[in-house]
C-alpha cells in the first residue's frame, strides 16, 4: 500500500522524537491542527498549513507529488551551451592529440631514418678503414721483399728511388687517412652514445 504524506510526515515526526507541541511551535499552527492533521480520520487541511508541517518535519511535498521544476529557456540554452562548449573542449583535446601521434610517428621515422644512416657510415667507415690496412699492408710486404732483391725495384743498392718515395708518401698518406678515419669514427660514436643516455 502507497504511503500518504500523512503516513511520511508521521514517521518524520516520530523519527525526529517531535511532539504535536513541538510541531505546533515550529509552524505556528494550533496543536489542535497538528492532531487533526494525523488522526486517522482528519480531513485534508490546507496546502498552506500542509506546507508548513512538512517544511517543519524536512518533507518535500515537490516530492511526494513528483514535481519537477521544468528548466526555463535560459537555463536550457545555458546547458545547451555548456554542452556544445564541452563538446568543443573534447574535439580540440582529441585534435591535439591526433597532431602530437602523428608528431610521434612522424619523429620514430626520422629517427630510423638516422638510425640506418648511421649503420650505412659506420659500414663504410670499417670497409675503408679495412681496406686501406689491406692496402698499406700489401706496400708493407712489397717494400720488405723490394729490399730483399739488391738490383731492381725501387729499393736498390739499399738506396730508395724516386718512384719509392712516392711510394712512401702514399702510404704515410693512406696511414694517415687510415688513423683519422678511425678516429672520427670513434668520435662520432661515442657522440651518438652520450645523445642516446
Amino acid at each position: 500500500m502507497e504511503k500518504t504524506l500523512q503516513d511520511i510526515c508521521r514517521e518524520a515526526k516520530e523519527d525526529q522524537h517531535l511532539t504535536t507541541q513541538d510541531l505546533a511551535d515550529l509552524t505556528d499552527l494550533s496543536s489542535s491542527t497538528i492532531s487533526n492533521y494525523f488522526s486517522a480520520s482528519s480531513k485534508d487541511p490546507s496546502l498552506y498549513k500542509m506546507g508548513l508541517i512538512c517544511a517543519a518535519l524536512g518533507v518535500s511535498i515537490d516530492e511526494y507529488f513528483g514535481i519537477v521544476k521544468r528548466p526555463s529557456t535560459e537555463e536550457q540554452l545555458a546547458e545547451a551551451h555548456r554542452a556544445m562548449a564541452d563538446a568543443d573542449a573534447k574535439h580540440s583535446a582529441d585534435l591535439r592529440i591526433a597532431h602530437l601521434e602523428g608528431g610521434i610517428e612522424q619523429l620514430t621515422g626520422s629517427v630510423a631514418k638516422h638510425e640506418k644512416k648511421e649503420r650505412v657510415l659506420q659500414i663504410l667507415v670499417y670497409i675503408l678503414a679495412v681496406s686501406l690496412s689491406i692496402s698499406v699492408s700489401i706496400i708493407f710486404g712489397y717494400l720488405a721483399f723490394d729490399s730483399s732483391v739488391p738490383h731492381t725495384g725501387l729499393i736498390r743498392n739499399g738506396k730508395i728511388t724516386s718512384l719509392g718515395w712516392m711510394l712512401f708518401a702514399l702510404l704515410a698518406v693512406g696511414i694517415g687517412v687510415i688513423i683519422a678515419a678511425l678516429i672520427n669514427a670513434l668520435r662520432y660514436y661515442r657522440c651518438h652514445q652520450t645523445d642516446k643516455i
